[in-house]
């Protein structure tokens, strides 16, 4: 079976955002990049509209959780402090924008909410499992 990600320099994640962007771990890929860019625009933008819509009503922030899309899996980990919604909203809505730009790498990475100092590390996975030939 082929893969659906090959390993890659990767290139900087959506450090424009407004959080101090603090580490990047091994980036892999997603091919094809077409594919894999459409499938992630649209998972962001899912998570963004649900961060700022429906989860702050629903859901009290958790310290750790995940979002799964079919091949796609996003950690959010605020380990001792709970993720705030407005970070998940606007770290995700910056990411559909990177996405436009290239980005559509794996990753690891740390982020500290400026003026704050609370941690949030963000993983994004892609689940071999479920990915097609």
């Amino acid at each position: 079976m082929s893969k659906a990600y090959i390993e890659s320099r990767g290139v900087t994640p959506p450090g424009y955002i407004s959080f101090k962007f603090l580490h990047r771990g091994p980036a892999y890929e997603i091919l094809p990049i077409r594919v894999g860019a459409v499938a992630l625009h649209a998972f962001y933008t899912s998570i963004s509209h649900l961060a700022a819509t429906i989860w702050p009503q629903t859901i009290r922030p958790a310290t750790l959780f995940t979002v799964t899309q079919g091949a796609l899996q996003l950690t959010f980990s605020g380990l001792p402090t709970a993720v705030p919604w407005d970070f998940v909203e606007h770290w995700a809505m910056r990411a559909a924008e990177s996405v436009t730009r290239g980005w559509t790498d794996t990753f690891d990475v740390g982020y500290e909410v400026e003026g704050t100092g609370v941690g949030v590390w963000v993983s994004l996975r892609l689940l071999e499992g479920l990915v097609g030939d």
